[in-house]
This record gives structure tokens, sequence and C-alpha cells, in this order.
């Protein structure tokens, strides 16, 4: 009950920290395909691994190792076989705050860099890798369709079948191979 309050207050800090007047006018046009650097953020919870390493591998033949970021959890992160040379940053529950924020070491080895897309592998809300992904400045957010979606992304997939990873990375991918 107590995780829940403090998630809702996370959510809440999060909803009011990127709140914005005017969105940015984003050029959809060749936004993914003329993209140079990309941030990946893998999901909280690993549950088909051939799905995710597919997804992974889609864009590791999109984007050079040096320009490609992924950040997960410790155990996402070892669960999955990075063929070519990435760069990996991984987080464990110490670094996160007590509103399932990341703390800003984590925040600061995200933001060494600047990035054209991030990309949200979650199904589900995880605040974490929602608010790294809209702390990256990318131009284009991208997450699937869920619940307060909207805060955090700018472009949103909706999933054919609910809850099916393997759907949905399918549906993730050929879409971006339209821009």
């Amino acid at each position: 009950m107590f995780e829940q309050f403090r998630y809702k207050v996370g959510l809440t800090y999060t909803r009011f920290h990127f709140r914005s007047g005017e969105p940015d006018a984003v050029r959809w046009t060749g936004a993914f395909s003329n993209a140079r650097r990309a941030l990946l953020l893998l999901p909280e919870i690993v549950t088909d691994s051939a799905s995710l390493q597919y997804t992974l591998d889609f864009f590791a033949k999109q984007f050079t190792p040096s320009n490609l970021l992924i950040v997960g959890s410790v155990d996402a992160a070892s669960r999955l076989k990075f063929e070519r040379r990435a760069q990996v940053v991984t987080y464990a529950p110490v670094d996160m705050n007590a509103w399932f924020l990341p703390r800003s070491e984590l925040t600061q080895k995200m933001k060494k860099s600047t990035f054209d897309v991030a990309i949200d592998l979650n199904l589900d809300l995880a605040l974490p890798c929602a608010y790294l992904c809209r702390e990256s400045n990318a131009s284009m957010r991208v997450g699937f369709q869920k619940i307060h979606a909207d805060t955090f992304y700018n472009f949103l997939i909706q999933p054919q079948a609910a809850g099916n990873f393997a759907a949905a990375s399918r549906s993730l991918t050929e879409c971006l191979r339209m821009f």
C-alpha cells in the first residue's frame, strides 16, 4: 500500500516537472531514418527474450554501436546478448529514489550526450524508464499507448494485442521503418 502511494507521488511530481505549454513541432518525415543517436530503454520485466533480442538487433542495424545507448535494469540487461558492442547503462533499485524516480547520477550518465530518438520498450508504465525517456530531450520519444503516456512520449504505438510483447515489438519496428 505504501509503495503505491510513493509511486503516485512520483508520477504526480513527474507530470508537474515535465509540464509544458506548447509541444515542440516535430517533422516526422525521416525522423527515425535520419536519426543519428538513439536511446533504447529496456523493459523492466523481460518476459519474451527472443522478441526483445529481435528488437535490439533491429536497432543495432540502424545505429552504430557508439550512437546507441541501451539503458535497463541489471536483471533485464543480464538476460540479453549484445553481439555488436553498444553502450549499456544499467541501474539497480538503489539507483532510484523513494518516489521510484532515477537519482541524478543515473540521469547524468544518460545525459552525457544528446539523442535524436528515444524508445521505451515497456508495455506498461515503468516510471523510471518513462522519466528517462522524457529527460533525454530527444525530438522523437516513442512509447506504447498506456495511461499517462502523453506526458512522456510524443509518438505512441498502439499494439494490436495488449500485453503481447512479440506483437508489440513487431508493430514498433514496422512503424519505425515508415519514418
